[in-house]
């Protein structure tokens, strides 16, 4: 698996993130089913972001939106239908738009300053995270990355300057996505479904060296960055 995101990243790396790698694809994508048995929130680690690794949105999708419905098991077996919205809500801040529309003479257009789900990339950084949380034992809802230098090096990632403006802009992408499910999970002893409306990562924050701030250097590959995830989702996993 790791093969094949590392393969679709490679034509990637070395570029800016382009909202024009999420173009409609053209055929039917046949990754959103699942078995009706598909009762709990933890198949967002599959499900409905793992069509990124493609680098193309499903028919029924936009850059900033996708819509995806499945059945689970509900009273006595009988069907539920659930419905889940993914969001990518990372855009670029007031200071960038101005910096930009500065540069460019005019006003940005609304498709340029979304970042949407950041293309192929952002499924190669959600699973070497996942990689992460797994070998520090699923221990708390917060992922422990280290520098952005070791963590490029881990992805196997080339160590220039594009791969972490890269980096950092795909992590504000992986922040930005939003989910709002309709019927994610059946309680069974209660007989009731729980709406679930929610940020996967909700927090991603880092360490800088002050020394370095003081000279007016922004960013160092040695800056620390560590990443939250949602405590109910922690909680499936």
């Amino acid at each position: 698996m790791k093969k094949k995101y590392e393969e679709s990243i490679s034509e990637n790396i070395d570029v800016e993130l382009n909202n024009d790698i999420l173009e409609e694809e053209d055929d039917e994508d046949d990754h959103f089913s699942k078995p009706v048995n598909s009762a709990f929130d933890l198949n967002l680690a599959e499900y409905p972001i793992a069509y990124l690794h493609h680098g193309k949105l499903p028919l029924n999708a936009n850059k900033t939106e996708i819509i995806y419905t499945d059945t689970i098991r509900g009273k006595n077996g009988e069907p539920v239908k659930r419905t889940w919205v993914v969001e990518a809500l990372a855009k670029l801040d007031s200071k960038e738009i101005a910096e930009l529309e500065k540069k460019y003479g005019r006003k940005l257009e609304k498709e340029e300053i979304e970042f949407g789900f950041g293309g192929p990339q952002t499924l190669e950084i959600i699973y070497e995270l996942f990689q992460l949380w797994k070998e520090q034992g699923f221990e708390s809802p917060t992922i422990h990355v280290g520098s952005y230098y070791y963590f490029l090096r881990r992805l196997g990632w080339k160590t220039g300057g594009s791969s972490y403006n890269l980096i950092r802009k795909t992590l504000r992408c992986i922040h930005g996505i939003h989910i709002k499910a309709k019927n994610a999970v059946y309680i069974p002893n209660e007989n009731r479904c729980v709406d679930r409306d929610f940020y996967i990562f909700p927090s991603i924050s880092y360490y800088s060296d002050i020394e370095k701030k003081k000279i007016g250097k922004e960013f160092s590959p040695e800056d620390y960055f560590f990443v939250d995830v949602d405590k109910r989702f922690f909680q499936r996993v």
